[in-house]
């Protein structure tokens, strides 16, 4: 029997380079003696995540022809490897999903008497803890017969739940598949009975630890004859609160396992520092979380702290560093950038290292659970178990798996946004309209729109039919045949087909074979699960939650598509080799470290008892996973030869506070300065955050601090920054021609969102890109049934001897029937419906004893504003500086007429059911150009017309309040004068007595809340709404959209705006040009 070789060391101490010197050697050996065969291999077994880094290092090490007589390999694949060549073929290994099924289908057997869990096999998460609890049994080797004695010995009644549990999952494995933590069991047996490996030379780095299996192949190897050796972290000789403590104790049952087998172990303990090339790093290493440690009282230059502002500062805070490290002759493989979890990260690494030109490869392996393919079989199951959602349907037709385009999901996706519906009433055509309350659902367009959405309706029941067709319980076989056939039926295969071939084109390796790889593993999923238990009835929902969890645990690794990057990833999962720099991230309380709690299924009470009587270790008490916190900080922080970052964001991370491992680093080194944020430090000395324009105007973008301008004043980055700034507030002449039009034709509300904003009205009318909102008795559909009902119902107002409220309730009836379309209305939408019909026989009547009382007559309602129709009003079109035109738009809700004298005196008046007041102040910043754009309008075509007045009608007037004694005449005119919103009315006395005959208001100088107006004021106001609806003309012929919105007074441009997510670098607003040129305040009161 040979000798068990371990090769001891700290972090930095050469281990893997010693490992690496034997190899060699045992390599040119094989060389001279010609020995190549599989017996006389030398294999090396690292950490799957490991093996593709190793083996780039041993091929650099040893070259091609050296190399032949060295094999790299994980203990899973060495495992497999060994029964190939021993057995030929051996029982298929189950995956996740077959273990998963078999281990709900032990604790549903068993749950009916269990103590402690019940109803556990309802609950996914609890079965996924059982099932990894049965895997870290296997892996400890513990047999199911074990395990019972134990809860038995210890009268336990959830370990007994477990073990009888455990027990039923062992019985399930037949002969013709197996679990793949007895891989192991099985490979050693054949290592011992075919002595196949006798004269191999095994060794196994990298490893923190190894577990009771790997231990056992270990074992077996040195049994057979191979010559073994192991390198592990370590000394002999730390302490029970320090890191490598737990590594010790670990390795120690391993050397147990060999001393009882009769081996001599030849220990070689490696003292010196080996990795780290400066006193800083080597200090680091010797006294990081060691008790009665030292300090450094010098300066520190290779390790650095930075407390950044947010996760952005601190990902650029690192690009800027790593750039300085490639400028001093640093290659980007020699740096890592790592934390606890880095996918807190996800989203701002690749961008902001894109900026600074850095290279990047995440070390991750993505679930499968995360993949479309997957994601649309869960959503159509899911529709089938759950009913047909708004998540689950958008779901699989975001997919792109389902046959529709683009445009048509979007429809769907807006109808659902808009009508609240029943899951259930998804299988019944829609019939309401796509453009929600008072839109009617006969025109052309809502029909067609209807028409499509409805095509996707029926669409989405086919395919999921076949699944639905199974029923809620059937056959694992039957499930996974409709499944089969659901992907089949949506070209599942050919799609995924088309994205590879896509990806392959622009030579993306990486992800044309993760696409292949993504169907091959669903069809194998699925191959299993029939495999293993096709015949057995289970719930769909069982189902679906088997596979969602399987998902979740099957990963896609990617392969790198170049040598030259920095590699990222959580420190658990990154292998650190031949690193000259790290970037620890994420250093706050509650990140790194996480914060401890106590196992889910066990206690640390139970935990305890198992593994300190019966030596079973299935899970971390809450002290050990402390320490495991501390080792893995360890590990980082000491895995580069000559530099370490650390960092922290006060925002983005579980807490704002450096965490307690950082205030370990400040003990050790209590000259090391913090770094501060720009923002905190005034940018002084962080010119290295800027290394090219795109980084100078990312930076000012994201601060836009005044203190970095004057930092690149002077520099070409200022005429960059402002060029793209000035860019950003225009758009070429061509692009706003496309967006805007040749002739310029704007509605009222497009002048009003153009002066509050420019860009919200870029975004809005340039875009399209249109806020969608639930079809509820909210503010905007109570103004769209009003004003409807005033359109069909004024002609009985005015009619007095009309019946109207005959005529308002056959309205209300009708209405109430196109909005519902067979729908049952809930209580709130009864009662919020009833108001609004309440409110509109108010205003009606109204209006009835306002046309008994005026000499005002209709002359029309709903009056538009075009040039083609004859009985129209034509339109303002005003001319623009390059020839072309802008035109105003709209509908002219009323206008009255009284002649006097050989003349027409025009009223034009608006139905508002909002608080609504009329300002000149408004008018003269662009602002409620409405009214007098129409009254110009409507008296520009005749020469005997006279502007008389413009007014706002509120239909949803407040509630009046009278005082004592205030009845009969004097109630009727506080009334009245609360639902008018004010306006303008020419200084006539004609006009004013024509307007209230029978003297209804109280006061006739402020006639209805109306300003008077002489008729050359009303010339200049037309001067005013023309000039300012040419220089909206102008500024958009030129493309002007800068992010400017006004503010003053009750206006604010910002306040209501649908956009704030596009408008993330606004400029300062502008204030009211009546004030500025007045001298008043630009945010005083209207």
């Amino acid at each position: 029997m040979k000798n068990f070789e371990i090769v001891y060391g700290d972090c930095g101490a050469g281990k893997t380079t010693e490992i690496a010197r034997r190899v060699k050697s045992l390599a040119l050996n094989r060389a001279e003696e010609g020995l190549m065969g599989f017996e006389n291999r030398i294999y090396v077994l690292v950490p799957d995540q490991y093996t593709l880094a190793t083996e780039k290092f041993f091929l650099s090490l040893l070259g091609s022809n050296l190399m032949v007589y060295v094999r790299i390999y994980s203990f899973k694949r060495f495992c497999r490897l060994i029964l190939e060549r021993t057995e030929g073929v051996f029982e298929t290994v189950l995956g996740n999903v077959g273990r998963k099924i078999l281990a709900l289908e032990s604790v549903k057997e068993i749950s009916p008497s269990f103590e402690f869990y019940p109803n556990g096999y309802k609950n996914m998460r609890f079965v996924n803890l059982v099932t990894e609890t049965f895997r870290l049994l296997k892996s400890r080797g513990i047999s199911a017969e074990t395990f019972l004695k134990i809860s038995e010995t210890e009268n336990n009644g959830k370990l007994f739940d477990i073990a009888r549990s455990y027990a039923v999952y062992e019985s399930l494995f037949s002969g013709e598949y197996f679990d793949p933590d007895d891989l192991y069991t099985l490979a050693s047996k054949s290592i011992l009975s075919s002595g196949i490996l006798s004269e191999t030379a095994v060794f196994a780095d990298q490893f923190k630890t190894f577990n009771a299996n790997e231990r056992e192949v270990l074992c077996s190897l040195f049994e057979s004859g191979a010559e073994v050796t192991v390198s592990s972290l370590g000394n002999g000789g730390y302490g029970a609160n320090e890191p490598m403590w737990g590594v010790e104790k670990n390795i120690a049952l391993l050397l147990g396992k060999i001393k009882k087998l009769g081996g001599e172990i030849k220990k070689t303990v490696l003292r010196e520092q080996v990795r780290f090339k400066n006193d800083e790093m080597r200090f680091l290493a010797e006294n990081l979380f060691v008790d009665n440690s030292s300090v450094y009282n010098n300066r520190t230059e290779n390790i650095k702290l930075y407390r950044a502002s947010d996760l952005f500062d601190e990902v650029e805070n690192a690009a800027a560093e790593i750039s300085e490290l490639i400028r001093s002759g640093y290659k980007y493989s020699d740096i890592a950038v790592t934390a606890r979890d880095i996918d807190v990260y996800t989203g701002i690494i690749e961008p902001v290292f894109e900026e600074y030109g850095i290279p990047v490869f995440y070390h991750r392996k993505t679930p499968l659970r995360q993949k479309s393919p997957m994601t649309f079989i869960l959503s159509v199951i899911s529709a089938v178990v759950d009913g047909f959602s708004e998540e689950n349907v958008l779901t699989a037709y975001k997919t792109g798996f389902l046959n529709a385009e683009e445009n048509s999901v979007a429809l769907l996706e807006n109808y659902f946004r808009k009508w609240k519906y029943a899951a259930a009433s998804f299988t019944r055509p829609f019939v309401k309209s796509p453009n929600g309350f008072g839109s009617d659902v006969a025109d052309s367009e809502s029909v067609e729109k209807l028409k499509i959405i409805n095509n996707l309706r029926e669409y989405f029941v086919e395919v999921v039919s076949k699944i639905k067709d199974c029923g809620k319980k059937n056959s694992v076989k039957n499930y996974a045949k409709a499944l089969y056939e659901t992907m089949t039926f949506v070209n599942m295969p050919d799609k995924i087909a088309e994205v590879a071939d896509f990806y392959k084109t622009f030579e993306e390796h990486a992800l044309y074979s993760e696409q292949v790889r993504v169907y091959d593993m669903i069809i194998d999923m699925l191959d299993e699960l029939v495999f293993v238990c096709g015949e057995r009835e289970v719930s769909l929902e069982d189902f679906r939650d088997v596979i969602s969890s399987a998902a979740e645990e099957s990963d896609i690794a990617v392969l790198p598509t170049s040598v030259d990057r920095v590699v990222t990833g959580t420190v658990a999962m990154l292998p650190f080799m031949s690193q000259k720099a790290v970037f620890i991230l994420g250093c706050a309380e509650y990140s790194f470290p996480r914060e401890v709690s106590e196992d889910k299924l066990f206690t640390d009470e139970e935990l305890l008892i198992l593994e300190e009587k019966h030596g079973i270790e299935i899970g971390m008490t809450s002290d050990r996973k402390v320490n495991y916190e501390k080792f893995l900080f360890t590990i980082a922080s000491l895995a580069a030869s000559e530099k370490c970052f650390f960092s922290y964001a006060r925002k983005g991370l579980a807490s704002s506070f450096e965490s307690s491992y950082i205030g370990e680093i400040r003990r050790l080194f209590p000259l090391l300065s913090v770094e501060e944020s720009p923002l905190q430090s005034g940018f002084q000395g962080k010119e290295k955050l800027i290394i090219n324009d795109r980084t100078a105007f990312a930076l000012y973008s994201r601060t836009k601090a005044p203190e970095l301008r004057g930092l690149l004043e002077g520099t070409r980055y200022i005429d960059f920054i402002d060029r793209g700034y000035s860019d950003r507030q225009s758009l070429s002449a061509d692009m706003a021609e496309r967006l805007f039009g040749k002739n310029i034709v704007l509605s009222y509300s497009k002048a009003d969102k153009f002066s509050e904003c420019p860009f919200s009205y870029f975004i809005r009318y340039g875009l399209n890109i249109v806020p969608e909102r639930r079809a509820e008795m909210k503010a905007m559909e109570f103004g769209t049934l009003i004003h409807k009902g005033l359109e069909k119902l004024l002609p009985f107002a005015e009619d007095k001897d009309a019946d109207l409220d005959a005529a308002v309730s056959d309205f209300s009836e009708k209405e109430l029937e196109i909005i519902l379309s067979g729908d049952s209305p809930t209580e709130t939408f009864r009662e919020n419906y009833k108001n609004v019909i309440k409110k509109l026989r108010r205003v009606l009547y109204r209006f009835r004893e306002e046309s008994l009382s005026s000499d005002f007559v209709t002359v029309a309602r709903e009056l538009p504003l075009n040039s083609e129709e004859p009985s129209a009003c034509p339109p303002v079109r005003l001319p623009l500086s390059d020839g072309n035109y802008i035109t105003m738009t709209g509908v002219i809700d009323r206008v009255d007429m009284f002649s006097n004298h050989g003349k027409n005196f025009y009223r034009v008046i608006d139905y508002k059911t909002g608080s609504k007041t009329f300002s000149s102040e408004n008018i003269k910043n662009g602002i409620d150009m409405q009214l007098l754009i129409y009254l110009y309008s409507v008296v520009q075509r005749e020469e005997n017309a006279v502007p008389a007045g413009v007014s706002y009608v509120i239909a949803n007037p407040a509630v009046v309040k009278l005082k004592r004694g205030e009845i009969g005449q004097e109630a009727k005119i506080k009334n009245r004068e609360s639902k008018s919103g004010g306006g303008l009315i020419l200084d006539d006395r004609d006009v004013i007595n024509a307007l209230d005959k029978n003297n209804l208001y109280s006061n006739k100088p402020n006639l209805d809340g109306a300003s008077k107006v002489s008729a050359e004021g009303f010339a200049e106001l037309f001067d005013d709404v023309l000039s300012s609806l040419t220089n909206i003309g102008e500024a958009l012929k030129n493309g002007r959209i800068p992010k400017s919105p006004l503010v003053y007074g009750k206006i604010d441009g910002c306040k209501y705006c649908d956009y704030g997510p596009f408008c993330l670098n606004k400029q300062e607003p502008r204030g009211s040009r009546v004030r500025m040129s007045s001298g008043k305040e630009d945010n005083a009161d209207a």
